[in-house]
């Protein structure tokens, strides 16, 4: 077992190298993790290898003890209050201190990747200040409308009067601040319509299976709509016209240059090219 005065030491030197908060008092979790690195590394225990560590805390020991004890959960989204205070406050006074330096961020200990993407679909889904420089270049791909998809038995009662066939409807919607939820209630006061929201969720994937499971109407962009259909069994009730879903590519490149990259970002703008010139 790694003693306290050690494990004082080994969280110290996560958060000099790479800015990685570890709390010492969790013993088990440093314990279960540096062991195997310790062996990996050809150390006959722990304890050599945080001697090993002291000795020379800048070589690449340090990475390894690092690497141990980053995060190793990633989802997209984790904690979104961090994520909307990083886009509305963080970046923004960053590059006021900058005076229009880049702001280059690194995410630290973000396990396979999806915080960093996060923040790079909150930066593009909302406009940056003029004054923030991110070295990040969106590509739009195109848009398509939004339609209002249902399980069959509550598809088939919309379908007849919508959009009016809204008012009083159980809906599932995203979550508040979002663009798309900003569309949709705007247009909702616009028609004179008010569903009854039955839940509100960040993942579209999740809104889709309460669909199935006759919960309510679910937004969904018509361009993916024989995917809702394959999938999760919805059927069609209703579409928006007013109302649109825009799809961007996001690279370090002002210009995609990868073959792979660039047949990606053509074949989905001829779906959504497809979709805006289909007829009902």
């Amino acid at each position: 077992m790694i003693e306290a005065e050690d494990r004082e030491f080994l969280a110290a030197l996560c958060l000099a190298r790479a800015g990685l908060m570890v709390d010492p008092a969790k013993a088990y979790l440093i314990d279960s993790r540096i062991a195997p690195v310790a062996r990996r590394e050809g150390f006959p225990s722990p304890r050599a290898f945080v001697d090993a560590l002291r000795a020379a805390p800048e070589g690449h020991l340090g990475w390894a003890l690092v690497e141990a004890l980053g995060q190793a959960e990633s989802e997209f989204f984790r904690d979104r209050p961090v994520f909307e205070r990083l886009v509305e406050e963080v970046l923004p006074e960053l590059a006021r201190e900058r005076a229009g330096a880049p702001v280059r961020v690194w995410n630290a200990a973000c396990g396979a990747g999806q915080e960093i993407y996060s923040l790079a679909m909150m930066l593009a889904d909302a406009p940056a200040p003029p004054h923030l420089r991110v070295r990040a270049f969106t590509h739009a791909l195109g848009d398509s409308p939004v339609g209002f998809f249902a399980a069959p038995a509550i598809a088939a009662r919309h379908r007849r009067r919508f959009p009016q066939s809204l008012d009083g409807a159980p809906v599932l919607l995203p979550s508040e601040g979002t663009s798309l939820r900003s569309a949709l209630d705007h247009w909702f006061e616009e028609i004179g319509v008010r569903p009854r929201v039955v839940a509100e969720c960040e993942d579209s994937a999740l809104l889709k299976t309460f669909g199935r499971a006759g919960l309510g109407l679910v937004p969904t962009p018509v361009a993916i709509a024989e995917e809702a259909t394959r999938m999760y069994g919805l059927r069609e009730v209703g579409r928006i016209e007013a109302v649109r879903e825009r799809f961007y590519a996001i690279s370090v490149e002002r210009r995609l240059k990868h073959p792979a990259v660039l047949a990606i970002a053509q074949a989905a703008g001829d779906v959504l090219t497809a979709v805006r010139g289909a007829k009902r």
